[in-house]
Order: structure tokens, then C-alpha cells, then sequence
């Protein structure tokens, strides 16, 4: 009993000082990333809020979209961290972004103009 707990215990500590640093890595990375992507977000709402001619919803839109990339950007690094190869992870994303965007790009063409149709109103009225 005594030999197969000192096993467990050299195995566990040697797999605390392979992956260890990784781990610690991937969290610092993980967190700034976070917080970063906060950040990020609140730059562009606040910019994008000051100028009267963006509407409310693109400047909650672009936000979202600004802070979202910065999460993927991050998870990438974490796996990077790990050593997973993402080069094939973001060929894969943007082979999908392109086919999404293709896909709806006659919805955008119906959807981008709201705004400008909307602005134009209200400046009418």
C-alpha cells in the first residue's frame, strides 16, 4: 500500500511540474483576455455613442462583435498555450465566417440600410 501511494504521489507531482506552468499560463492569459474584451467593448460603445449619426443598436452591435473576437482571439492563445495548433482552427473560422457571410448576404443587403432609413426619418420628422 505504501509503495502504490508514493507512485500516485510521484506521478502527481510530476505532472504538476510538466503541465503546471501551462496551466498558470493559460489562466493569466485567460483572465487578461477577459478583461480586455470588457475594455475593449466599452471603448467602442463609448465611442461609437458619442456620434449622433450611429444608432443605438449598431453601437451595442459593433460592441458585442469587438468584444466576442477579443474572447475567441483569447481562447485560441489559451490552446496555443497548451500546444494545440491553431493555424487549423482559424482556417476553419474563417472558412465558416465566409460561408455565413455569403450565405446571408442578401439579408445584410436588406438589413444594413434600417439604420440609414431610420436616421433619415427622424431627421425628416
Amino acid at each position: 500500500m505504501g509503495e502504490s501511494a508514493r507512485q500516485i504521489t510521484d506521478e502527481i507531482v510530476k505532472l504538476a511540474t510538466t503541465y503546471g506552468l501551462d496551466l498558470v499560463g493559460a489562466l493569466v492569459i485567460l483572465i487578461v483576455g477577459k478583461i480586455a474584451a470588457g475594455w475593449a467593448e466599452r471603448f467602442v460603445v463609448r465611442m461609437l455613442g458619442r456620434s449622433p449619426r450611429v444608432d443605438q443598436t449598431l453601437t451595442s452591435f459593433f460592441g458585442k462583435l469587438i468584444r466576442y473576437t477579443v474572447l475567441v482571439f483569447t481562447v485560441l492563445a489559451v490552446l496555443d498555450q497548451f500546444g494545440v495548433q491553431t493555424a487549423s482552427l482559424l482556417a476553419v473560422f474563417g472558412a465558416g465566417a465566409l460561408a455565413i457571410g455569403l450565405a446571408l448576404q442578401g439579408e445584410y443587403r436588406d438589413i444594413l440600410p434600417l439604420p440609414l432609413i431610420r436616421q433619415s426619418y427622424q431627421a425628416t420628422s
